[in-house]
């Protein structure tokens, strides 16, 4: 809930301002009121109960501008907290759908490696927990599926076959913008340069592209 005292609100809602005019509008007259009551103890001439009547209508109005002011307030962060705690919900959900497609390629790497559906089982479930380790693996969302992917394998101890996940569309659209993080980010569409492997600085899978291009056979694995 916002801690910004009533007055920063009126000062920038038009209604609160014109609330806090009228209820200051309200106080003068009642001031006023209160000091022809006094002078009128002298003057014997002036209606005391017509002042007290009037006292009292102009005070009840402004205990009403003052509530409904409160109330106005109130409301407004109200629906502020609604739309912060929406977004947090929002961002909690994207990020999560973000976390769920890494872990998808994750996972169509391990069965590419290992036939065993245990271990395939035992993998996938380590790199959902390394995704929620927000010390290994912070600001999940900011990162792209490219960049989780080279990271989560290079735990695991995993060797992406990066050529072939180049033919997936989030690979495909990281390449597009030049992701920055993603092992894709300096690969044009045309594979005129290889994306570097999890733990591979960009040269040496460029030489090692270079090389395949030669005649030598050098697969774009990690050792």
């Amino acid at each position: 809930m916002s801690d910004e005292p009533p007055i920063m609100a009126a000062e920038s809602d038009p209604q609160l301002r014109l609330l806090g005019r009228l209820a200051e509008a309200g106080l003068e007259a009642a001031l006023a009121i209160e000091a022809r009551a006094k002078a009128a103890v002298q003057d014997h001439t002036i209606d005391l109960n017509g002042l007290s009547l009037a006292y009292d209508r102009v005070a009840r109005a402004v205990r009403m501008t003052i509530a409904l002011q409160a109330r106005l307030i109130e409301d407004a962060r109200t629906r502020e907290d609604e739309a912060e705690a929406a977004a947090q919900d929002d961002l909690a959900e994207r990020q999560e759908i973000h976390k769920i497609r890494a872990v998808g390629v994750v996972e169509r790497v391990i069965e590419a490696e290992r036939q065993d559906f245990d271990e395939v089982s035992r993998l996938v479930l380590k790199a959902e927990r390394l995704l929620d380790d927000e010390d290994l693996y912070d600001d999940v969302l900011s990162r792209p599926i490219g960049e989780l992917v080279a990271r989560i394998c290079r735990d695991l101890g995993l060797s992406p076959d990066w050529t072939r996940l180049a033919e997936e569309a989030w690979a495909k659209k990281e390449m597009a913008e030049g992701a920055a993080g993603s092992p894709f980010a300096e690969w044009s569409a045309d594979r005129t340069r290889p994306p570097p492997l999890a733990g591979e600085v960009p040269e040496r899978a460029e030489g090692a592209f270079r090389r395949t291009n030669s005649g030598d056979s050098v697969p774009l694995r990690s050792p």
